[in-house]
């Protein structure tokens, strides 16, 4: 909802009353429910529902206790050594004073490892 003086977010109560979160505004009083679509008809928008649908991320977290790759990526890097663009990447969290982070790489064609600052 937004308030329908000065067009802030505004949740309604139960009730369909909002108290308008702006305190330079101040509006408390009904939510206008009712909009016009395209043909000038009215749309009752307290019955209107969405749905939030989760992203779908491609990645596969690899944790080896001999071998620590990160999390997979693809054509985000090149391994210098056999150019695949499939690479594990993680960042190296462990900083002393005056380091930068670097991320640790690893090709997941031929294994090479590398860093990147």
């Amino acid at each position: 909802m937004f308030c329908p003086r000065c067009g802030s977010l505004a949740t309604p109560d139960p009730s369909g009353t909002i108290v308008c979160p702006n305190y330079k505004c101040g509006y408390v009083g009904p939510a206008n429910l009712f909009i016009k679509d395209e043909f000038g008809n009215d749309i009752d928008i307290s019955k209107i529902r969405t749905q939030t649908k989760p992203e779908i991320r491609d990645y596969t977290p690899i944790k080896d206790t001999d071998r620590i790759q990160g999390v997979l990526t693809k054509g985000a890097y090149t391994c210098p050594r056999c150019a695949c663009t499939e690479v594990y990447s993680d960042v190296n969290s462990n900083l002393e004073f005056g380091e930068t982070a670097a991320k640790m790489l690893t090709c997941k064609e031929c294994g090479h490892g590398w860093r990147e600052f």
